[in-house]
């Protein structure tokens, strides 16, 4: 699935928004934008958290 996703759109871009860490753990907020076939744009935004 994601590899056809990935496949199948252009100006990937995967951005890091903030970071934030203390002690042994860590946030990084990321913003996700492409260009579908169709030409239409999209994004997701995210947060990952570390330990």
């Amino acid at each position: 699935m994601w590899q056809d996703f990935f496949q199948s759109t252009s100006n990937i871009e995967f951005a890091t928004e903030d970071m934030f860490a203390s002690g042994d753990r860590c946030l990084v907020q990321w913003l996700f934008t492409w260009v579908g076939q169709d030409g239409q744009p999209g994004r997701v935004r995210g947060v990952d958290y570390s330990k």
